[in-house]
């Protein structure tokens, strides 16, 4: 007899995935970050609080990258030894770098870091010696040297916001009159140091306390660990050279017994990008909004009547987003794009370029402010009597360029989009990628800050498609430009964009970062692109079985077959009626649709999975 009803239960899976499938590791950008357990945590915090990264609730100081919840930039963070940082950041798209490193390369922390760590005193650079050991008259000395005002006006004076003094009330002179400084006269104290800036702002310390006739011997290290074994073996009287939580991890880990004397100054984490590479730099440096659209409509009168093509869009696209606009034809996407750069005069609202609303901007200013919003199109639009440099050039022809600097300018956009040897051919003899690849170029020529793609890869087939999103990724990590991707295509949108929007009748059904509105898509418009089969038809013959429906969130990608060995291992008929899953980022998100003959059978697949 048939059943009457149909169980269907909901598993939402964070950590296995369910079928075999195959993905590369692909990132957008790669982070160093220091590998010592604390400066770890210090970069990862730093990185969530500029937005990159989402920590688990509660990581705190001992984050480490397990605990990263969130990826919305696809970055790949790589764990380096923190003094060589600086050595590498040619070699990877980012660096958090500790200011006592940073110095030494000539990187000014205040002016070239993107973003710096906020002061905090759990992190304070410590004077530091052996247990019993802190209240000898050497070490007592030394620590009121380094509490002085001398000190902390150097500090202030020399790095200029790059190391900041703790110090609220730093002491008159450096000296303490409980110290018998006359029974010192002739002593050395022996104390360890960085180069810069530990070994610096000792060198103030060591004259007052040369002033009293006591030597202070500074030796410089270059890495945390050295210095603190030769403290608490007693060949060094202190170190001046670490923080006390990264003191506390290392004496539970090396069994030392190094204590915490005084705090002197904090010297705060930063980011910092290679200069061939800006991408998120520049989200990072001004967090700044690129466009702003505010309650924009666009309606037409038609002789059948008023059609709203655009009602109430509200969107905010940063600088270096790739944003998509997705949605089925008529939409209102090509409108919405058009409205952008005012091609097409919105019947209401605003539309705010880089700070400037250019609905109000006159017929000049809006030419002008067209040059930072350029434009490709499904049909790529070259001028076929034109060769493919002049073609390139021609923009720069309209706002009269010299004839050398356009053409310089127009081989170095050929070069980067990867036509340097077709610069003197017609379009004619170029495939349909490499006519997109000169649109490219020609769009870039004015270095415009916003590069507009309606539809831009429609007409090319899968593998150029994939090719030309590719290119489009990295001009937007190299050159830190803002790009807007309209398109009917949900694959485009995961393949290329970091956020984005559904229209549906010209309003925005919803939006959000690509990983999000595809694992939980909201709206019916978002569930009708994410997966147009989800909603299917049990056929008669199958009506019998019960219905479990598998939901991925984010599942790591694994070659393990979850579902063959569930059937083989626990003997449990097993049918799929449909399957609709993509992975994004090596994550896998979707739904598959499994029928099960017994009802008995259910909680044992339930507790399997």
């Amino acid at each position: 007899m048939k059943k009457t009803f149909i169980n269907i239960f909901t598993i939402i899976f964070t950590i296995i995935t369910i079928f075999s499938l195959s993905s590369c590791n692909k990132y957008d950008y790669v982070i160093a970050v220091p590998n010592d357990t604390t400066n770890e945590a210090r970069a990862l915090l730093l990185l969530e609080a500029e937005g990159i990264i989402k920590l688990r609730e509660g990581a705190g100081i001992t984050a480490t990258v397990r605990d990263i919840v969130e990826n919305p930039y696809n970055v790949k963070i790589e764990e380096v030894e923190a003094a060589q940082l600086p050595n590498v950041l040619d070699s990877v798209d980012f660096a958090v770098i500790n200011s006592n490193y940073a110095l030494p390369a000539n990187l000014n922390p205040v002016k070239d870091a993107l973003a710096l760590e906020g002061s905090s005193s759990a992190y304070a650079n410590i004077l530091a010696c052996k247990a019993g050991n802190e209240n000898t008259p050497l070490i007592k000395a030394l620590k009121v040297a380094l509490e002085s005002k001398a000190v902390a006006d150097f500090i202030t004076a020399t790095y200029n916001g790059a190391v900041v003094g703790v110090l609220s009330n730093p002491d008159a002179d450096g000296y303490d009159d409980s110290i018998d400084y006359a029974s010192l006269a002739g002593q050395k104290i022996k104390v360890a140091a960085s180069a810069t800036p530990h070994a610096e702002i000792l060198e103030v310390a060591k004259d007052i306390l040369a002033a009293k006739n006591i030597t202070l011997d500074i030796k410089v290290y270059d890495d945390y660990v050295q210095p603190n074994l030769v403290v608490d073996s007693g060949e060094l009287d202190a170190n001046y050279f670490q923080h006390v939580p990264y003191l506390d991890d290392f004496n539970a880990e090396n069994k030392t017994n190094v204590v915490s004397v005084s705090a002197i100054h904090y010297e705060p984490l930063g980011i910092y990008g290679s200069t061939a590479l800006k991408g998120i730099a520049i989200r990072l440096k001004e967090g700044g909004k690129m466009i702003e659209i505010k309650n924009l409509g666009k309606s037409y009168q038609t002789k059948d009547g008023l059609v709203e093509a655009l009602n109430d869009v509200t969107l905010t696209i940063h600088d270096g987003d790739i944003f998509g606009i997705i949605g089925m034809s008529g939409a209102g996407k090509s409108t919405l794009v058009r409205c952008i750069n005012m091609l097409e005069k919105p019947t209401q609202g605003e539309i705010i370029i880089d700070n400037v609303n250019i609905g109000k901007l006159s017929k000049k200013d809006l030419r002008k402010a067209r040059r930072d919003i350029t434009m490709i199109f499904q049909s790529f639009n070259l001028l076929e009597q034109r060769n493919v440099i002049d073609n390139v050039c021609f923009p720069l022809e309209l706002i009269k360029v010299k004839p050398t600097d356009r053409k310089k300018r127009a081989l170095e956009l050929l070069d980067l989009v990867g036509l340097g040897d077709k610069a003197n051919v017609y379009p004619s003899q170029l495939s349909g990628g490499q006519k997109q690849r000169v649109a490219i170029a020609r769009a870039l020529a004015t270095n415009p800050k916003i590069l507009l793609c309606d539809e831009a890869t429609s007409a090319l087939d899968p593998k150029t498609t994939h090719q030309i999103l590719d290119l489009i990724k990295e001009i937007n990590k190299k050159l830190g430009i803002t790009v807007i991707i309209i398109t009917h295509q949900m694959n485009l949108v995961i393949e290329a964009c970091n956020k984005v929007a559904i229209l549906d009748g010209g309003i925005v059904a919803e939006e959000g970062y690509v990983n999000e509105v595809f694992s939980k898509p909201n709206s019916e418009a978002a569930k009708r692109l994410v997966y147009p089969e989800m909603a299917i038809d049990v056929k008669e013959d199958l009506i019998d079985w019960n219905q479990i429906r598998l939901v991925f969130n984010g599942a790591k990608v694994t070659s393990t077959p979850i579902i063959s060995k569930l059937a083989v291992e626990k003997g449990i008929f097993l049918n799929i009626f449909n399957a609709q899953t993509k992975t994004i980022n090596d994550k896998l998100y979707g739904s598959m649709m499994l029928g099960v003959s017994k009802e008995e059978d259910i909680n044992r697949v339930y507790k399997y999975l």
